[in-house]
C-alpha cells in the first residue's frame, strides 16, 4: 500500500507560514496563497509550532504528533505530524510534513476522543454486545447504578431492569438490530441496592468501520431526581403556614397551595388562570392592576413585615387584613411574580383585646387616683357639711329675736353652703363609681323595666327633637344590681348621647340575652356565663378613633369649659365593672356613637331575700359611743351630732388610743364608731379587739371610701355596718339605730 501524499510547510517564530511544498493535493491551497498567513489557519492548536520556537524551549528532536487539520473547503481530517526545527541565516523555523492519518489511526483517534468525553459525561453513557452483554461504564453510570465499571462491564444489562428483564432488554436490542434508535421515554430502573429509579434512555445502534452494527450505546438521564426535586418543593409548597400564589406576567394565577385554598376559600382549579385580582376587594382592582404592572416593570422583593397592610377578598365577598411578600423569579417561561399572603386576622383581633386590656389598666388606674381624691374631697365634706348644719341650726333658733336680720341671712347662706356640699357629694359619689369604690344596694333588677322606667322620664328631658325607639328583648334574664345606677347608665348614655345630637336624632336603646364562650372569650377579663346586653345607639356626630379611646377617661369632655364634667361615660363604666361587667364604646365620625354594656345575669331566687333592706328608724334610746377617727375636723361634728342626739361620746384619734382608753373606762360602751383607714391601725383590727374585750359592744364604720372598696382591700366583712362620709346628723341617727339594733359584730 502506497503512503498518502506528503506536504511541507514552514513556520516562522511569530507562527506565520513562510514554506510550503505539495501542498495543494493534500490542503486544497497553492502554495503561494499560504505565504504569509497564520499557521492557525490550518490548526486548530498553532501552540504545537510556536512553543517549539520559543526561546526557553531545548532544541527537540523530531516529533510526531496527531491533530486535526483543516483544508481549504473548511472539511477537517486527522493528519501525521513530523515537526522539527531548522536553523539558518534568516532564523529558526519549525518544518511540519504533515500526511492524512491511516483509517486505523483515526479510529483510533476517535476512539480515545468518545472515552474522554464519555468518561467526564454527567449522564450514564452505557455500550454493550447485543446480546446485552456490557462493554463500556462510564463513571457517570456507576453513580447513578450503584455498580462500578469493574462490577458491570461482562453483566447482562438486564440487570437494570425491573419488570420482565429478559423480555423488555430483547425487545429494547432488537429495535437497535434494525438500525432504529430507541427512545425510552421515562422507564424504571433498578439500582444495585434495589431501589428503583425513574429515568429517561435513549439506546442507538454502533457500527463498524464497515457500516455494520455491531453493538448498542445508551444515555441514561436520572428524572426521578427532578421528580423528587419537585415532590420536596411540592410538599413545601403545601406544607408552608402562609397562603402562596403564583402570577405570571399577564397577572394570571398560575400556583397556589393549600393554605391558599383555605384562606381564599377557592379550590385550585377556580383560581388557576384567573386574573390575580379576583383576590383583591372590588374597590381597588384597578389601583392594584397599575401597582401590578408597576412592579413588574421593576421588580423588587418586598418582604414579609415591611408593616404594609392590605385587604383581601374571599371567594363568599368577606375581606380581611392581609400582609403580603413579594418575590420576582426568572423562569423558563417568563417572570413569575411569588406573592406570600398571611392572614392578620388573629393578629388584629390579638391587638384589640392587647388595646382593651390596656385600657382597662389604665381606666383602672384611673379609677384608683379618681377615688383617692374623692376620699379626701367627702372627709373634708363631711367636716364643712356638719358645721354648715350647727350654723343653720344656731342661726334659725335666734332669728327670730334678732330684729336685724342678720341671723336670718346666715341661716340662708349655710343652707347654700350644704347645697354645694349635696352637689359635691354627688360628684364624689360618680369619681367613687368609676373608681369601683361607690356603696351598691344591690336586688334583683329587671333591665326591660329600668329601661321603660327611665324612657317616660328621658321623653320629657331630652326634647322633642329626640325620637327615643326601644328594642327590649323578651324573655330577658334578670340581674342583681343596684337599680338606681342602672337607671343612671341609661340617664347617662341618654344625655351623652343628645348632646352628640344638637340637631335631633334618633336614640335607640336596646337589651339581649348573650353568652361568654370559655373558647370563644373576646374580652379579656370577662368570666364566661351568661350576661345581660343593654346596647344605646345614636346617630349623631360620632368620635374619631382617638377621641373615643378616651372617651371612659375620667373628667374628659369634647364639651367646652363648664358645659361638662366629664364623668358621664366614666361613671357608667365604673358602675360596669362594679358589677362584674364590661362596657365598650364604638364610634365612628358622622355615622353615630353604640354604646355596650355587659352585666351578669341573675341565676338565683327572685324573693325577699333579694330585695334592699328598709332603714331603721330612730328610736330615741341613749348610748355610750366610742368615736375613733384620725382627722380632728370629722371627729368633732361626729361628736356634735351625738351629743345632740344625747348620747354620751368618747374621742379617740386612732387605734391604740381607744384601745387605751377601753383598757382604762370601767363603764360599759355600746357602740365603737370607727374611721376604717387609719395610720397605725385599721379600724376593722381595732373593732376585733375592742369586740374580744367587750363582747356586747355594736361596731359602725365610717369611712370616705365606699363599702365594695373596702371589701376588695380585704378591710370589711360582707355584713359590716358602713355610713359613707360625708354624713348628715339624720344619716347617722338613723345608721346608730340600725347598728344597734342588728345583732352584736
Amino acid at each position: 500500500m502506497e503512503d498518502p501524499p506528503a506536504a511541507l510547510i514552514g513556520v516562522d517564530r511569530d507562527g506565520t507560514i513562510s514554506l510550503t511544498a505539495e501542498v495543494r493535493s493534500l490542503l486544497g491551497y497553492r502554495d503561494e496563497e499560504l505565504l504569509g498567513r497564520s499557521v492557525a489557519t490550518l490548526v486548530d492548536l498553532p501552540s504545537l509550532f510556536t512553543d517549539l520556537l520559543s526561546d526557553h524551549s531545548p532544541t527537540p528532536e523530531p516529533l510526531v504528533v496527531h491533530t486535526p487539520f483543516r483544508r481549504k473547503d473548511g472539511t477537517r481530517f486527522m493528519a501525521d505530524l513530523h515537526l522539527s526545527t531548522v536553523r539558518s541565516g534568516t532564523g529558526t523555523q519549525v518544518w511540519a510534513q504533515l500526511r492524512e492519518a491511516p483509517l486505523c489511526d483515526r479510529v483510533a483517534v476517535t476512539r480515545s476522543l468518545f472515552r474522554s468525553l464519555a468518561d467526564s459525561a454527567g449522564d450514564a453513557i452505557i455500550s454493550a454486545t447485543l446480546d446485552g452483554e456490557i462493554t463500556y461504564w462510564n463513571p457517570a453510570a456507576g453513580r447513578l447504578y450503584g455498580y462500578t465499571a469493574g462490577e458491570a462491564i461482562g453483566q447482562s444489562l438486564a440487570m437494570l431492569y425491573v419488570v420482565d428483564p429478559q423480555r423488555e432488554m430483547a425487545k429494547v436490542l432488537a429495535q437497535v438490530v434494525e438500525g432504529r434508535p430507541a427512545v425510552l421515554g421515562r422507564v424504571q430502573r433498578r439500582r444495585k441496592d434495589g431501589t428503583v429509579l425513574r429515568v429517561s434512555v435513549t439506546v442507538a445502534p454502533i457500527l463498524d468501520t464497515a457500516g455494520a452494527i455491531v453493538g448498542a450505546a445508551s444515555i441514561t438521564t436520572d428524572t426521578g431526581g427532578e421528580q423528587r426535586a419537585e415532590a420536596r418543593f411540592q410538599a413545601l409548597l403545601e406544607a408552608a403556614t402562609v397562603a402562596i400564589i403564583g402570577v405570571n406576567e399577564a397577572g394570571r394565577i398560575l400556583l397556589v397551595n393549600a393554605e391558599a385554598e383555605r384562606l381564599f376559600g377557592y379550590r385550585r382549579h377556580e383560581l388557576r388562570d384567573q386574573p390575580v385580582e379576583i383576590l383583591v376587594p372590588q374597590a381597588v382592582r384597578g389601583a392594584h392592576e397599575g401597582l401590578r404592572s408597576g412592579f413588574l416593570t421593576h421588580p423588587k422583593t418586598r418582604p414579609m413585615g415591611v408593616g404594609l397592610q392590605l385587604q383581601a377578598q374571599r371567594k363568599d365577598g368577606s375581606q380581611f387584613p392581609v400582609e403580603v411578600s413579594l418575590s420576582a423569579i426568572d423562569t423558563d417561561d417568563g417572570l413569575l411574580v411569588a406573592a406570600a399572603v398571611r392572614d392578620l386576622s388573629q393578629q388584629a383581633a390579638r391587638e384589640r383585646l392587647e388595646d382593651q386590656l390596656q385600657q382597662t389598666r389604665r381606666l383602672d388606674s384611673l379609677g384608683q387616683l379618681a377615688g383617692g381624691v374623692a376620699h379626701d374631697i367627702n372627709n373634708l365634706m363631711a367636716i364643712v357639711g356638719g358645721h354648715a348644719a350647727f350654723i343653720i341650726d344656731d342661726a334659725e333658733s335666734g332669728a327670730a329675736a334678732d330684729g336685724t336680720g342678720i341671723l336670718a341671712d346666715i341661716a340662708v347662706q349655710a343652707h347654700k353652703i350644704q347645697g354645694a356640699v349635696a352637689r359635691t357629694t354627688d360628684l364624689t359619689r360618680q369619681m367613687l363609681a368609676f373608681g369601683n369604690r361607690g356603696l351598691l344596694r344591690k336586688c334583683v333588677v329587671e333591665v326591660n323595666a329600668a329601661v321603660r322606667d327611665s324612657t317616660t322620664l328621658l321623653e320629657r328631658t331630652l326634647g322633642e327633637h329626640i325620637t327615643i325607639d326601644q328594642r327590649l328583648a323578651d324573655d330577658l334574664w334578670p340581674i342583681m344590681a343596684d337599680p338606681g345606677e342602672i337607671e343612671q347608665i341609661i340617664i347617662n348614655a341618654a344625655v351623652n348621647a343628645r348632646d352628640a345630637m344638637p340637631d335631633g336624632g334618633r336614640l335607640t336603646v336596646e337589651t339581649a340575652n348573650t353568652v361568654q364562650d370559655a373558647d370563644e372569650a373576646s374580652i379579656p377579663d370577662l368570666p364566661p356565663g351568661r350576661y345581660v346586653r343593654l346596647r344605646v345607639r345614636d346617630t349623631g356626630n360620632g368620635m374619631t378613633p382617638e377621641t373615643a379611646a378616651k372617651a371612659f377617661e375620667p373628667f374628659f369632655t369634647t364639651k367646652p369649659p363648664g358645659q361638662g364634667t366629664g364623668l358621664g361615660l366614666s361613671t357608667i363604666y365604673g358602675i360596669a365593672v362594679r358589677h362584674q361587667g364590661h362596657a365598650r364604646l364604638d364610634s365612628q365620625l358622622g355615622q353615630g356613637t353604640t354604646l355596650t354594656i355587659l352585666l351578669p345575669a341573675y341565676q338565683g331566687p327572685v324573693g325577699s331575700d333579694a330585695l334592699p333592706p328598709k332603714p331603721a328608724e330612730a328610736d330615741g334610746a341613749r348610748y355610750t359611743v366610742l368615736v375613733v377617727d384620725d382627722q380632728d375636723g370629722v371627729r368633732e361634728v361626729t361628736r356634735r351630732f351625738l351629743l345632740r342626739d344625747g348620747h354620751t361620746v368618747l374621742e379617740a384619734a386612732g387605734g391604740p388610743a381607744a384601745l387605751e382608753l377601753v383598757a382604762a373606762r370601767t363603764e360599759p360602751i355600746d357602740l365603737l364608731l370607727t374611721d376604717v383607714i387609719m395610720p397605725g391601725m385599721l379600724g376593722t383590727e381595732l373593732a376585733r379587739r375592742v369586740v374580744a374585750d367587750l363582747p356586747a359592744v355594736r361596731v359602725l364604720f365610717i369611712s370616705g371610701y365606699a363599702q365594695p372598696a373596702l371589701n376588695k382591700q380585704g378591710t370589711l366583712g360582707d355584713d359590716a355596718i358602713l355610713l359613707e362620709k360625708p354624713f348628715t346628723e339624720h344619716q347617722l341617727r338613723t345608721a346608730v339605730a340600725a347598728t344597734m339594733s342588728s345583732a352584736a359584730t
